[in-house]
């Protein structure tokens, strides 16, 4: 497990850390005692400089814009993007379906997007093929059943379900450079950093927590955190070059 380092403060919510999307809270939750989480996941080595993907094929649509390995983004202040934020042990609090009603993952000029979506189990993820030309979807899962699926360009959209909770790597083999992750969750308590490292999880019920922090080429680290009624626990990680696993 890589080492981490954290800091652990209480304040009030900062301008940066409120413009990251929140898991939102029900309609029916009372929600008047609940605390929340935010802070920063940082990057303490060199800054890797963005890293130019070869495109081979399809070049007239998938050669439109320049293709950057997203597995491994730094922002110039440090920030690490992509880092999934998730809680443990959590009972009570907010629904599942705060997280939404419609998840999408497009392939758009042979790419996907989001990077990062995360999904409640048992929930349909839209894949979209937004390009015209052929796309496969292939999934790397244990818990759930992977999936090796053509997406020819008239079959603009594919269906699937993830009845577990894991993280699933998607890739396609069509284009070796696309790839992306569905973090198919049990709960609501889940983020991603955005593109400063930041990121904030609200409407968390007073208590004690384990909190995960995945990165795909960190791996996971974890610590705990007590969150109190009506208050903002801030928590900063760091991982360094020597955390790197991919």
């Amino acid at each position: 497990m890589p080492y981490l380092k954290f800091a652990l403060i209480i304040y009030g919510l900062s301008a940066a850390a409120a413009a990251v999307q929140a898991v939102p809270a029900a309609a029916d939750s009372d929600s008047s005692n609940f605390g929340s989480i935010s802070g920063r996941v940082t990057y303490t080595g060199t800054r890797p400089e963005p890293k130019k993907l070869m495109v081979i094929k399809d070049v007239k649509v998938c050669a439109k814009t320049d293709h950057f390995d997203e597995r491994l983004v730094v922002g110039e202040n440090g920030g690490l993007k992509d880092a999934v934020i998730s809680l443990q042990n959590v009972t009570g609090g907010i629904s599942i379906d705060s997280l939404g009603k419609e998840f999408v993952l497009d392939q758009k000029v042979c790419a996907y997007t989001p990077h990062i979506l995360i999904v409640p189990v048992g929930t349909p993820v839209k894949i979209l093929n937004n390009d015209g030309i052929l796309h496969n979807i292939h999934t790397y899962a244990v818990k759930n059943q992977s999936v090796n699926l053509a997406q020819p360009r008239f079959k603009k959209t594919i269906r699937m379900t993830f009845d577990e909770a894991e993280n699933v790597q998607v890739r396609c083999d069509v284009h070796g450079w696309m790839s992306a992750w569905i973090i198919a969750v049990d709960h609501p308590y889940y983020t991603v950093t955005d593109s400063s490292g930041d990121f904030v999880i609200s409407d968390v019920p007073p208590g004690t927590y384990t909190v995960n922090v995945w990165q795909e080429s960190m791996g996971l680290a974890s610590t705990e955190v007590t969150v109190k009624a009506d208050e903002e626990v801030e928590m900063n990680y760091s991982f360094g070059e020597e955390d790197i696993t991919d």
